[in-house]
């Protein structure tokens, strides 16, 4: 759908990405219920052949038709769905969250100072920090970088561009994603700038014509001073070859909107435009810190008391740490992503649900079928015979519904990421914030598969003890329907 499908306009694309999935989830359920309820006679044409079930083929001619079964399938079709949706959609909003606060915080911690500081006297300062918080979950920097900036022009067409520079050992600190880069290996690309390649954003590509993987560019650094008259004056100018790697989409800690019209090269290629002694000496306002591993319990509560200390001291500006950055976006993310908390109560509730109601349903299934099952007796079928019928035909009730009901599930959990990109572009045009991530869906089998065993153990249990409460009764009574 969209530009380049069948739904061009965007507002009834935007209606069709909000209702088509509610009516995939339940025209699919209301369709599928009846290929659920017909499991008896497809199991039967499949596997009627076998000496297991062949003296009982006669009994299963009419299974499916009732409207009790259809409604057993059906019930489990939804309950099954609606536990593959949570199940989805909260293990995806969950790394949406982590996606997110990567990419806005770009480390461990982001402090933005008043001044410019060199690389030292940024560690300096931390370190009275570290030392005065006095937490053993942090106890020194492991690493620490920055992003410099500065303006370059390419030599033939004199096109001006603004140039971000990683320098060496920045994945190290900087937390990126295979969706910020080209390909999916940071250590790669990381590889591929300190050789001489550089990416570029889509506003810069579009500038330099969309060059092709490959294609050498030419960048020249002019620098400058002030003559007596206070005009600035060029004093020389510099140049390096750097070869186009691919598009980037953000660089770690800094807006996705200014990525957009930008370059990235590497630390060596900076150095032969301006010089050894200017990087050696390279000062900036921003710098981000590797402290400790921000997905355990002891080291987040540490960075927000770091965090808190720091925004305390004169000469910063801000002190940003993850892991209150990934609370917020809990909150606030998760009004544009689908709360993960809420979406893991109605895994739960979706899985009681499903495990509760096909024990109750089935219950009354085998109740209202007493008679049937009497008239099956009193023709002349073993208790054996009508255990290994009901068996039969539940567990094939059961087993199309469960196949059927997780696919619709994950086909509706597809369907429902456009859904959760209108609520996203509306909350962005209200919080102005700018969200780059995709929502590349998470599959969380081991819940799945869970549930599903739940369930058929659930339908086992109340097989056995409806069944056997069947063929205990009093055949006459039963069958005078008293």
């Amino acid at each position: 759908m969209g530009n380049s499908g069948i739904v061009t306009n965007f507002i009834l694309n935007a209606i069709l990405l909000l209702l088509g999935p509610f009516f995939l989830w339940i025209g699919g359920a209301l369709v599928l219920s009846r290929i659920g309820a017909a499991g008896p006679q497809i199991l039967n044409r499949l596997f009627g052949w076998s000496p297991a079930i062949s003296d009982i083929r006669r009994g299963l001619s009419g299974s499916g038709s009732s409207k009790s079964v259809s409604q057993l399938s059906l019930i489990l079709l939804l309950t099954l769905s609606s536990v593959t949706l949570a199940a989805v959609k909260g293990h995806t909003g969950t790394m949406v969250d982590e996606r997110t606060t990567n990419a806005q915080n770009g480390a461990d911690l982001m402090v933005q100072f008043d001044t410019s500081l060199t690389e030292q006297e940024a560690r300096n300062q931390i370190m009275q920090s570290i030392d005065s918080i006095d937490d053993n979950d942090i106890t020194e920097i492991s690493s620490m970088t920055s992003v410099a900036q500065t303006i370059t022009k390419t030599k033939a067409e004199e096109t001006m561009l603004i140039t971000w520079v990683v320098f060496d050992g920045h994945e190290d600190t900087l937390i990126w994603d295979s969706q910020a880069i080209p390909g999916d290996d940071i250590n790669e690309i990381s590889e591929t700038w300190r050789l001489g390649g550089y990416t570029a954003g889509q506003d810069a590509r579009n500038s330099l014509d969309n060059p092709s993987i490959g294609k050498a560019l030419t960048l020249q650094y002019t620098t400058y001073e002030i003559n007596q008259f206070g005009l600035p004056v060029e004093t020389g100018v510099s140049e390096t070859t750097v070869n186009y790697a691919g598009r980037h989409r953000w660089v770690p800690g800094i807006s996705s909107i200014e990525s957009d019209s930008v370059i990235v090269i590497g630390e060596n290629s900076y150095r032969e435009l301006v010089g050894n002694q200017t990087v050696d000496s390279h000062t900036s306002t921003t710098w981000m810190f590797e402290l400790c591993d921000e997905s355990e319990s002891g080291c987040s509560s540490a960075l927000e008391t770091l965090s808190a200390d720091l925004k305390s001291n004169n000469g910063v500006v801000s002190a940003s740490d993850w892991s209150t950055a990934h609370e917020q976006n809990e909150r606030n993310g998760g009004l544009i992503f689908g709360t993960p908390g809420l979406l893991s109560m109605m895994f739960v509730v979706a899985a009681l649900a499903s495990v509760s109601s096909a024990f109750v349903f089935l219950s009354l299934v085998l109740s209202q079928r007493k008679r049937e099952l009497a008239i099956l007796q009193a023709i002349g079928a073993s208790p054996n015979q009508v255990i290994r019928l009901v068996l039969f035909e539940i567990m094939s009730i059961l087993l199309m519904s469960m196949l059927l009901g997780v696919t619709l599930g994950l086909a509706v959990s597809e369907s429902f990421n456009g859904f959760f990109s209108i609520f996203g572009f509306i909350f962005q045009l209200f919080l102005g914030q700018s969200v780059p991530i995709d929502r590349n869906l998470v599959w969380p089998w081991l819940e799945i598969i869970a549930v599903n065993g739940l369930v058929l153990v659930a339908v086992i249990i109340s097989l056995l003890f409806t069944t056997r409460r069947a063929l205990d009764s009093d055949l006459a009574t039963v069958l005078k329907g008293e």
